[in-house]
């Protein structure tokens, strides 16, 4: 029987199958892919030959990892994806989202979305991000919410990760406002984790977009929960460095003031080059 590598005939059914065998953000797939494309990678994991800029030791330890997943059964799983009508972009695509390039090696191979896609796309000065603890308390969720309310009015999407806590005010107070959000999630698309949310990571999809690099029926796993951060932070134009470091490419700085009333003011929000002027208790207005 041929390879499953030799059965693949376009970049987005290989980049489909990368993202069902390889881990996220991992620099040798990532590596690979962005020097060779997806099926040259599929071929060079279940092949003997050298593969460029990569040590033997480093080669067998990543064909050891991916190969044994390529099995014939991946094939029909694109094949069920595609017939359910699972959507993935990969880069090229209208609404691939391009800042995603400043992740070099640790790019995603693919991007499953369900809902707009094209809120992935317009310009990453109308892409704010709130994250924060998912043990929040109440006047934590207050902040986020009123933060993410004036955000929204100022017509700025929203992106967070879907989970309790502030991630969730965040979401719900974006689409009581009648804004759009993101969830970036660390499963499928279909899986809707944490369960307690599954009402609103369904609205989500039906009026925001929900998106993920795992495949469809991906339980989520604690590293898909760190990986997804990177793509959160590309939303903002935030380019990581090595493992850790951050630099910034635009800054979004906001003072905020928690006054003794609980009203909260972000004073001169900046957004790339436009200024901001922002009174959470009177909504927003640029300046």
């Amino acid at each position: 029987m041929d390879a499953v590598a030799d059965q693949v005939r376009d970049e987005r059914a290989a980049r489909i199958i990368l993202s069902m065998i390889a881990e996220p953000a991992d620099p040798a797939t990532g590596g690979t892919l962005r020097e060779h494309g997806g099926i040259e990678t599929l071929r060079l994991a279940q092949s003997d030959s050298p593969i460029p800029d990569m040590d033997a030791m480093r080669t067998r330890v990543w064909r050891e990892r991916l190969a044994p997943k390529l099995t014939p059964d991946v094939l029909a799983r694109v094949d069920g994806y595609r017939q359910g009508g699972m959507a993935a972009l990969i880069p090229g695509d209208q609404h691939w989202p391009t800042a995603l390039a400043d992740l070099g090696d640790r790019a995603p191979y693919a991007l499953w979305v369900k809902g707009a896609a094209s809120l992935l796309s317009g310009p990453l000065s109308d892409r704010v991000t709130i994250t924060g603890s998912r043990a929040a308390t109440g006047y934590g969720e207050h902040v986020a919410g009123q933060l993410a309310t004036c955000l929204a009015n100022a017509e700025r999407v929203i992106i967070g990760g879907g989970a309790y806590g502030i991630e969730a005010a965040a979401h719900r107070s974006a689409l009581t406002a009648g804004g759009q959000t993101v969830a970036v999630l660390a499963g499928g698309i279909d899986r809707r984790y944490p369960a307690g949310n599954a009402e609103l990571l369904d609205r989500i999809g039906d009026v925001g977009l929900l998106v993920s690099e795992r495949p469809p029926q991906s339980a989520p796993t604690r590293q898909m929960f760190l990986a997804r951060h990177r793509l959160m932070a590309a939303s903002l134009a935030v380019k990581p460095t090595g493992h850790a470091a951050l630099l910034y490419e635009y800054m979004f700085t906001c003072t905020i003031v928690f006054m003794a009333t609980m009203v909260v003011r972000c004073h001169h929000c900046k957004v790339d080059d436009n200024k901001m002027r922002t009174n959470m208790t009177n909504g927003c207005e640029r300046s």
